[in-house]
């Protein structure tokens, strides 16, 4: 299994690691804006990509509840993923996905998200942040 979740990990961080465009002050000053705008007001916010496995477990995960306001960027399909990421990486210590932020605290990846769930954590930081 271990073998596994290092190669899922590793396609989870695949378009990160190839030709990067070069980041400009503005470019990196545009993202950390739109970042902390999405992440301060909707009071869940995911960061995931299409492809890849642990984000559509995490989606599965968080469709066992009706959360009031929660939005989803799929990095894969921004112009400035490279950017994002990066700046994601500055607020939750990984550079992969999915990150899931919940009234404007990073809540972890999916391993670490799963077990706040199974132990009732994460409802409760859901019902805090009145986001159920």
């Amino acid at each position: 299994m271990q073998i596994f979740n290092r190669f899922v990990l590793g396609f989870c961080l695949v378009g990160s690691v190839f030709a990067r465009p070069v980041k400009t002050p503005e470019s990196t000053e545009d993202v950390a804006r739109d970042i902390a705008r999405d992440i301060e007001t909707h009071k869940v916010m995911l960061y995931s990509k299409t492809y890849c496995p642990f984000s559509k477990a995490m989606k599965a995960l968080l469709e066992n509840y009706d959360i009031k306001d929660m939005k989803v960027v799929e990095l894969d399909l921004e112009e400035k993923m490279h950017d994002m990421q990066d700046y994601l990486e500055t607020l939750s210590g990984i550079h992969t996905v999915p990150q899931l932020f919940v009234k404007g605290k990073f809540v972890g990846n999916f391993e670490e998200t799963e077990v706040k769930e199974d132990t009732g954590e994460l409802q409760k930081i859901l019902r805090d942040a009145t986001a159920i």
